[in-house]
C-alpha cells in the first residue's frame, strides 16, 4: 500500500479517484488503545460535524472492513513531525499524539485529534488542499496545534533550576500541577516568557515572570494554579535554594492547556441536498379537453446570417514553479525538469530561507513521490535563516511529477515541483554484449570474443557457485559486495579480460538496477553462459561495475587492498570539506603536523574550524595509529577523523554547530553500510538533544561495525561542544 504522510501542522494527501462521488459513507473504525480515551468521541464529533453542514451526507459505522467506504486507523505517533494521511478514497489514519514537546510523548487535545479527522474526512471525500483560507479545514496547515495533558518529571539539587516550555503556539490559560518529595525546604515556580529567564537567573540577573494569581510561588513544597494568557515561547521556571533534605529533589509536573474549538470551517458540498423526505403531492384530476382552433398560417420568418465561430485555443498548462516566496520566507529548485540515464544519479539542490528565524527553530520539507510516498526532513536554518539540503534522485526514483513543501512553526511557506524521467538504456543493451530475452542477439565482434573462437559456446566456463550467487544477488539475497566478489575471481582466472580500469570504477555506490535483470536471465536459462560472461566483460571494462584497480592485488575471490595511504585519504577529506565550506559558511585550515610528538608513533594532522560569522568554532584532526588517551578506538589500528564544535554553550559560543556536524556526517559517513534502523540525521539529533546523560552531564552514543566505528559526544553544560569521531580499522 502507498502512503502519503501528513505533517505536523502539515497535511498532505493523495488525490483521490473521484470526487464528492457520495453522499453516504459506510466506515470501519480500528479500536482504540486503552491509553487513548482522549480521542473516545473523535469519530463520532467530526462526522457529525461534516453531517451538520452538509444535510443529506450520512456516516454508517460497520463491523466488517469489507462492507466500509473506507477505514479509519489510529497511530500512537508517526514521527519527525507527522499526524496522519489519507491515501485516495478508502483508508486513513490519525496520529494521537507526538514527542516533539519535550522530547516525551504526549497526546493531543481532543479537539485537535478531531481537526485532524475532519481534514482527512475532506480527502476521503475528494477535496483538495484550500491555501486561501487559514480557517478552512483543507488548509494544509493546522495554526492552533493543542496538545491534551503534558507530564514531566525530573529531579534537581541545591541552587538548581529547570525550564519546562508550554507546548503551544496561542494565547491560552494554563492549569499546572506541581508535586515534589521534599518534605522540609520549598522550592520556586514561575510562568516566565521565555526560556531568556533562566539564562538570567544563572546569571543572576532579575527576570520577567506573569504576576497573576496562579502564575507564580516561592517557598512551596507543591503547586496547583491557573495561569490565564500564557502565549508562545512561554514556561515554567523551577527553582530550588541553598538546601534540601536530599541530595536530590524529584519533581512532578503536569500541565494542561484550556482547550477550545479551534475554529475550523467546514464547506458545503451539497447544497440544496437534504435528508427531510419529500411528500409526493396528490394527483391532480385532469380538465375537460376543449376543441383545438384551426392555427392560422403564420409567415416564414428571413433566417438571420449564422454568427462566426471562434474557436479560441485552450491555454497552455502553467509552468511548473521552480521558486515560491511569501510573507514567511523562500524556496527555490536549481531545476524544474531532470532526466536521468539509467544507472546515474543526481543531487537536486532545494534552498531558500525563513523570515523568523532562531537558531533553535526547524524547518519542516516533505517529497511527495509520484506513486503517492512521501518522505520528510527536518532542516536547522543558518543563523542569518537561510537553510539548504540536497534530495537525491536515481534509477529506483518513480517517473513524474514531485511535490515539496516547506514549513516552519506552523508557517506555510510554500510548495515546490518538478518532474523526473528516466532515458532507458535499451539502445546500450543492444550496442553492448548484454543479450536481452526478445530482442535479436547482436553480433559479437570476434577479436572482442573472451571466447576462444574453437571452444563450443555451450560449454560450461564458469564454476556452478558463480551462478548461484547471480541468483541470490538479482533475488537480493546477498548485497552487491558479494556479486563483486564473483567477478573479481572470474577476472583472476582470467575468464573475464580486463582491459584497464575505467576512470568511472569507482564513481557509483551501488550497481545499476538494470544490470540484475542481467543475473536474472542468466539464472533463469533465457541468455547463455557464453553471452552472461561477453556481458560482464563489457560491464567491467566500461565502468559499470566497480572492482579494483590494477594496483590492488587478488587472492582466490577476496580482494587485499593496498597499503593504506595516510595523506591521500586526509587531502580527499579535506577537499570534500573545503567544498562543503563554501554552502555552509565555514572555512577548515591547516594548523600544524604533531606527528613527530606521537608516543607511541603516530601520524596527526590538525586543522581549525573558523565561520564566518563567528570565528573560529572548532578543529578536524586526522590521525593514524594505535589507541590512545586523545584518539581512542575498539579497533588496534585505525584511521580517525576527529570533528571538534563547539556549541552555544562553549567558550566560543555558536548555534552553527549542529548543523555542521550534520553537513559533515552526511558527507563522509557510509550510513547504509551500518545497518541502522534510524538515519543519520535522527541519531545525530538524538545524541545531541534526547538520549540520557551519564555521571559526567555528556550525552554519549557509539555505533560500531567490523571496519568503522562512529561515536558522538555532546555536552551541553559547562563549556558545551559537539564531537563525532569517525575511526576505519586498518590492517596492522
Amino acid at each position: 500500500m502507498k502512503f502519503v504522510i501528513i505533517i505536523v501542522t502539515t497535511l498532505i494527501f493523495l488525490i483521490p479517484t473521484s470526487v464528492f462521488a457520495e453522499t453516504e459513507y459506510t466506515v470501519f473504525i480500528e479500536e482504540l488503545p486503552e491509553w487513548a480515551d482522549h480521542a473516545s468521541n473523535v469519530m463520532f464529533e467530526s462526522t457529525k460535524a461534516w453531517e451538520k453542514n452538509n444535510p443529506g451526507l450520512i456516516f454508517y459505522e460497520t463491523e466488517n472492513p469489507q462492507e466500509a467506504n473506507f477505514r479509519v486507523q489510529w497511530v500512537k505517533e508517526f514521527g519527525v513531525e507527522h499526524i496522519g494521511y489519507a491515501y485516495g478514497n478508502q483508508f486513513l489514519e490519525v496520529g494521537l499524539g507526538d514527542s516533539l514537546c519535550g522530547d516525551t510523548w504526549h497526546p493531543f487535545s481532543s479537539n485537535y485529534v478531531n481537526a485532524i479527522m475532519e481534514h482527512e474526512i475532506g480527502h476521503i471525500m475528494g477535496l483538495n488542499h484550500n491555501l486561501d483560507d487559514k480557517n478552512h479545514i483543507m488548509y494544509p496547515i493546522m495554526l492552533d496545534w493543542e496538545y491534551g495533558l503534558v507530564e514531566n518529571d525530573f529531579r534537581l539539587t541545591t541552587n538548581y533550576a529547570e525550564f519546562i516550555p508550554f507546548c503551544t503556539n496561542k494565547n491560552t490559560p494554563v492549569t499546572i500541577d506541581i508535586d515534589s518529595d521534599e518534605s522540609r525546604y520549598g522550592f520556586d515556580v514561575y510562568v516566565v516568557p521565555s526560556i531568556d529567564a533562566l539564562s538570567a537567573w544563572e546569571k543572576g540577573n532579575p527576570f520577567e515572570y506573569f504576576a497573576g494569581s496562579g502564575c507564580f510561588a516561592k517557598d512551596v513544597l507543591n503547586f496547583k494554579g491557573i495561569c490565564d494568557d500564557v502565549g508562545p515561547n512561554s514556561g515554567l521556571l523551577i527553582m530550588t535554594g541553598n538546601k534540601l533534605s536530599n541530595p536530590l529533589v524529584t519533581f512532578d509536573v503536569s500541565y494542561e492547556m484550556e482547550s477550545n474549538d479551534l475554529g475550523m470551517t467546514i464547506p458545503v458540498l451539497f447544497p440544496g441536498v437534504t435528508n427531510i423526505p419529500i411528500p409526493v403531492p396528490a394527483p391532480i384530476p385532469e380538465p375537460t379537453p376543449e376543441p383545438t382552433p384551426t392555427p392560422e398560417p403564420e409567415p416564414e420568418p428571413t433566417p438571420e446570417p449564422e454568427p462566426e465561430v471562434v474557436i479560441i485555443p485552450e491555454s497552455s498548462p502553467k509552468p511548473i514553479p521552480a521558486i515560491i516566496s511569501n510573507d514567511f520566507g523562500s524556496a527555490r529548485i536549481d531545476t524544474s525538469e531532470i532526466k536521468l540515464l539509467s544507472g546515474d544519479s543526481k543531487e537536486l539542490k532545494i534552498y531558500g530561507n525563513v523570515l523568523f528565524s532562531n537558531p533553535r527553530d526547524r524547518i519542516a520539507m516533505v517529497v511527495t513521490y509520484p506513486d503517492g510516498n512521501s518522505n520528510g526532513e527536518l532542516l536547522f536554518p543558518k543563523n542569518d535563516g537561510t537553510f539548504e539540503t540536497r534530495f537525491t534522485l536515481n534509477n529506483d526514483s518513480p517517473d513524474g511529477t514531485y511535490e515539496i513543501m516547506i514549513t516552519s512553526k506552523q508557517k506555510l511557506i510554500g510548495f515546490l515541483h518538478f518532474t523526473l524521467s528516466h532515458e532507458h538504456i535499451l539502445e546500450q543493451m543492444l550496442e553492448s554484449p548484454i543479450i536481452s530475452p526478445n530482442v535479436d542477439k547482436p553480433k559479437i565482434q570476434e577479436e572482442e570474443s573472451i571466447i576462444e573462437s574453437e571452444k563450443d559456446v555451450s560449454e560450461n566456463i564458469l564454476p556452478p557457485w558463480i551462478k548461484n550467487n547471480a541468483k541470490w544477488w538479482a533475488d537480493e539475497t546477498v548485497g552487491d559486495s558479494e556479486f563483486i566478489s564473483s567477478v573479481q575471481y572470474l577476472i583472476e582466472k582470467q575468464i573475464i579480460k580486463v582491459k584497464g580500469i575505467s576512470k568511472y570504477s569507482h564513481s557509483q555506490e551501488n550497481i545499476p538496477m538494470w544490470i540484475k535483470n542481467t543475473a536474472a536471465w542468466w539464472a533463469d536459462g533465457q541468455i547463455s553462459e557464453n553471452e552472461f560472461v561477453q556481458g560482464l566483460e563489457f560491464m567491467v571494462n566500461s565502468g559499470i561495475i566497480p572492482v579494483t584497480s590494477d594496483d590492488e592485488i587478488t587472492s582466490g575471490h577476496v580482494v587485499v587492498e593496498k597499503k593504506f595511504d595516510f595523506e591521500e585519504n586526509k587531502n580527499n577529506v579535506v577537499t570534500t570539506l573545503t567544498e562543503l565550506g563554501k554552502s555552509s559558511d565555514f572555512a577548515i585550515l591547516f594548523d600544524g603536523d604533531l606527528s613527530a610528538k606521537q608516543n607511541p608513533p603516530a601520524k596527526l594532522h590538525t586543522y581549525k574550524i573558523t565561520h564566518t560569522q563567528d570565528g573560529y568554532i572548532g578543529d578536524v584532526v586526522f590521525y593514524e595509529g594505535a589507541s590512545s588517551l586523545f584518539n581512542e578506538s575498539s579497533f588496534g589500528k585505525f584511521f580517525q577523523i576527529k570533528i571538534f564544535l563547539s556549541n552555544e554553550y562553549g567558550l566560543k559560543p555558536t548555534s552553527t554547530s549542529t548543523q555542521i556536524i550534520l553537513d559533515m556526517s552526511s558527507e563522509l559517513v557510509d550510513w547504509g553500510s551500518l545497518n541502522q534502523k534510524t538515519t543519520l540525521v535522527d541519531w545525530i539529533l538524538d545524541t545531541i538533544e534526547v538520549i540520557p546523560r551519564e555521571k559526567n552531564g555528556d550525552r554519549v552514543s557509539v555505533i560500531t561495525n567490523d571496519d568503522v566505528e562512529l561515536k558522538l559526544t555532546s555536552k551541553d553544560t559547562g563549556l558545551g561542544y559537539v564531537e563525532l569521531l569517525i575511526s576505519k580499522k586498518l590492517t596492522p
